[in-house]
């Protein structure tokens, strides 16, 4: 399955209704910048999920983010 910009904004909706795609670049690779509460972060998700794993280690890594913020 390839990774699609409804599937980077579905994760951020559940993580948080404040948490906003801004622009995604494709290449091996999806560099998606995020906006969470007028600032802007970027973070790296693959373009084809090898698992189902890689989903809850992205929304904690995106929840230790915003709890940063």
């Amino acid at each position: 399955m390839r990774l699609k910009r409804k599937h980077v904004e579905r994760i951020a909706q559940s993580l948080d209704e404040d948490l906003h795609v801004v622009d995604i670049h494709v290449g091996t690779h999806l560099n998606v910048t995020l906006e969470y509460k007028g600032k802007y972060f970027n973070s790296i998700f693959p373009s084809t999920p090898s698992d189902h794993r890689w989903l809850a280690n992205k929304k904690s890594e995106l929840r230790r983010h915003l709890r940063a913020l």
